[in-house]
């Protein structure tokens, strides 16, 4: 009887040591793909600094995706997740700071074109002041 409870035992050890082995394989694996997807949120998040996007619409998309991502992933460290949403962080200060200058740049532009009207109005009735003061003249 002992015998087979020693076997039984054996048996047992083997199992569980097989599935420890198991478990081993499948986190090395999560951790490899774990930092697949770390390196290629790094590698998004280098090419939208160095990018010179046509419009701050498609840079807030991609900014907002990424941390979509950042978010859903089965990262370990949560220094790792930190650190890459600050670097998101900044894009989307440096994003904001974008808008408010285009915000002041469309304000400015829209005083000039103000003041360009009142100008061209102001020759164009010197001009025809002028006409008058010259055909007053002219009949004198």
């Amino acid at each position: 009887k002992n015998e087979k409870e020693i076997t039984d035992l054996k048996n047992k050890e083997k199992a569980l040591n097989n599935r420890i082995t198991s478990l081993v394989a499948e986190i090395n694996s999560l951790q490899e793909t774990s930092q697949k997807e770390k390196n290629a949120l790094i590698q998004k998040i280098q090419e939208l600094k160095n990018a010179k996007l046509t419009s701050e619409n498609e840079l807030q998309t991609k900014i907002n995706n990424l941390k979509d991502q950042i978010n859903s992933l089965s990262i370990e460290s949560t220094q790792v997740k930190e650190n890459l949403g600050q670097q998101l962080s900044i894009l989307q200060s440096r994003l904001n700071e974008t808008n408010k200058e285009g915000e002041k740049k469309e304000t400015s532009i829209q005083i000039l074109t103000t003041t360009i009207k009142n100008l061209q109005t102001e020759i164009e009735n010197l001009k025809n002041s002028s006409q008058k003061e010259k055909s007053d003249l002219l009949q004198q």
